[in-house]
């Protein structure tokens, strides 16, 4: 790294940053075929990428029924809490019939590199949940009928297990799995604060632009709506008949089932969402939306909490509950969910050590 500039990014944690551009600048014309596209923040910082509009209503997902519920979806919560994890998903198989195959998703083995100490081997094998294999076991355990399924592919009988395992980092190009109805999510691939820090300062294509730990944590939730989106659309969804996308289901838990899927609705036109009950904190989108529009028509470069909490007629909330708000107002910045008009304006950032937001340049 001798000759390449590197940063300092200091949010949550301290991490080096550096990035490169791969893509020689020779090559002036290039087609991205992403069909999230419009949902993820970090394809969206890229000013470089033109967007072709209405790609989003080509496909009806009348069809499709998305279950989710409130629950950890990490790598590592579910690992350390493995048995509760399998059997929330052991409870979402056996609402199918047992002629209905079913599509699980989840996380890959992480390596157990040779180059480990043997203590850090130990530790790493005492942590690390192999989750295919354990949840195979735990199909065993539980009884639950894991069928051999025919099918005709090309012409050709074929037969498989009921159940089928696809790990993260394969679900967005398989069409192998277009016949399965139902998608089931064990974890969601969340990308870490480093990983993502440099992204974004890659995505902007400046090492020096201003980060903040709500760029980060837009971009980490974008993520996570990109993946389910890209993995639901392995099973049946896949494909089209008369503009609708064939019946089917999709389960999965998150910390924040309810933001998760405003993120994925953009992109799933007239799908039904099934979610828990909202908590109190999560009607704060209403007002945040409030906030951003009140800081788009805002000519200063600065304004403090309190002036912008008369600007946003809410006064009629406490303190606490604008701090709430204005957290998440700074996280929906740019967000491909906002009005286009709000996806455009000047960003804002809190400025440290005061109570005051200042317009980032």
């Amino acid at each position: 790294m001798q000759n390449q500039d590197i940063r300092l990014v200091k949010l949550e944690e301290s991490v080096l940053v550096t990035f490169v551009v791969t893509i020689p600048p020779e090559l002036q014309r290039m087609v991205i075929l992403d069909a999230s596209f419009s949902i993820r923040v970090l394809e969206n910082m890229d000013k470089g990428i033109t967007h072709v509009t209405d790609f989003e209503d080509i496909k009806d997902w009348t069809n499709v029924t998305f279950n989710f519920d409130k629950g950890p979806s990490g790598r590592d919560p579910i690992s350390s809490h493995f048995t509760e994890a399998a059997q929330w998903a052991l409870k979402k198989i056996g609402q199918y019939p047992e002629t209905d195959s079913i599509l699980l998703l989840t996380f890959k083995d992480k390596p157990d590199s040779e180059d480990l100490e043997e203590g850090e081997r130990r530790q790493y094998r005492r942590g690390e949940t192999r989750m295919v294999e354990k949840f195979t076991r735990a199909l065993l355990e539980a009884k639950v009928p894991n069928l051999r399924i025919k099918r005709m592919v090309d012409g050709r009988e074929k037969e498989e297990d009921r159940i089928q395992f696809l790990t993260f980092g394969n679900e967005t190009s398989l069409s192998d799995y277009k016949h399965i109805p139902h998608v089931l999510f064990l974890g969601v691939l969340h990308r870490s604060q480093t990983d993502l820090s440099g992204a974004c300062l890659g995505a902007e294509g400046d090492l020096l632009h201003i980060l903040t730990a709500e760029d980060v944590h837009g971009a980490k939730l974008s993520e996570q709506a990109h993946g389910i989106y890209q993995g639901a659309s392995r099973g049946t969804s896949r494909t089209m008949v008369d503009g609708k996308a064939l019946t089917q289901t999709v389960d999965l838990r998150h910390f924040d089932p309810w933001t998760l899927a405003d993120h994925i609705r953009p992109v799933t036109k007239n799908a039904t969402f099934n979610l828990p009950p909202a908590p109190e904190s999560h009607h704060t989108v209403q007002s945040a939306v409030q906030v951003l529009e009140a800081l788009a028509v805002y000519t200063g470069t600065s304004i403090s909490s309190k002036s912008l909490r008369t600007l946003a007629s809410l006064t009629h909330l406490s303190r606490g509950q604008f701090a709430s708000v204005l957290f998440r107002a700074l996280l929906m910045q740019s967000s491909p969910t906002l009005p286009s008009h709000l996806q455009q304006a000047a960003r804002w950032s809190r400025v440290e050590g005061s109570r005051s937001l200042a317009r980032l340049q």
